[in-house]
């Protein structure tokens, strides 16, 4: 399955699912801030998305208060999830805390409602998921893995996590930019696609590719290289 983020036009998220229908599989509906996203309406989530011909999923905002315990953010997670019950969303991405006990928690509170195969948990700046690993693959979540981060925080330790890539269920896919930025797939170096190559060998073939790219010239280069490079789900050998 290939996907593209909800914010490629700077435009609301209805008319970005129109715009990617057709380009890509799936869409994820991304809740950049808590507050904002509760404010969503229709406007913003028309009814009409459910009849386009795309799958969705959802990333949980980056801003979601920890501070306040688990408990609230798995509350203020609910009230998120809701907005886009009609779409059917497979799962939802959240940017985890650091804290196991927390971590734990939320998993526990997610669990009495919702399968943790549909909880997907993304290495992050400050958080490559090794430190709650056994927390992770005993939970039965999933790994989102993210490239980018992997590269520009220097992560690619935790490719040597024995289990991880098999319980990965979705890889976000773009260049790090200098400064965060979310680059083509041009800009990706040959050590990267080296890197892309040995992912791409051991993660589930189920899993959701995002291009996660948030400029439509961006989005469409990185289709074309993707669909070139790319042979039955798996990078062509020696590119």
């Amino acid at each position: 399955t290939l996907a593209a983020p909800s914010f490629v036009w700077p435009a609301r998220v209805g008319d970005n699912c129109r715009r990617l229908e057709g380009m890509v599989d799936e869409v994820a509906v991304i809740f950049f801030e808590t507050q904002g996203c509760l404010e969503y309406t229709e406007e913003d989530l028309p009814p009409d998305l459910a009849r386009l011909d795309l799958t969705y999923h959802v990333h949980l905002p980056l801003d979601l208060p920890w501070a306040r315990g688990a408990k609230e953010v798995h509350r203020l997670c609910e009230n998120l999830l809701a907005k886009t019950d009609f779409l059917r969303p497979r799962g939802a991405v959240l940017h985890p805390p650091r804290d196991e006990l927390q971590l734990r928690e939320f998993i526990r509170l997610w669990s009495l409602t919702r399968d943790t195969g549909d909880l997907f948990l993304e290495n992050i700046e400050g958080n490559d998921l090794n430190a709650t690993w056994p927390v992770i693959r005993d939970s039965g979540c999933r790994v989102c893995l993210d490239l980018g981060h992997l590269l520009a925080f220097g992560q690619e330790s935790l490719l040597q996590t024995p289990g991880l890539l098999e319980q990965t269920g979705m890889l976000h896919l773009y260049a790090p930019g200098p400064s965060g930025e979310h680059e083509s797939l041009a800009r990706l170096d040959a050590h990267g696609f080296r890197l892309l190559q040995l992912i791409s060998r051991k993660i589930p073939a189920s899993s959701i590719i995002v291009l996660e790219l948030f400029h439509p010239d961006k989005l469409r280069e990185s289709l074309d290289i993707f669909r070139a490079r790319f042979r039955n789900g798996r990078l062509a050998h020696g590119e």
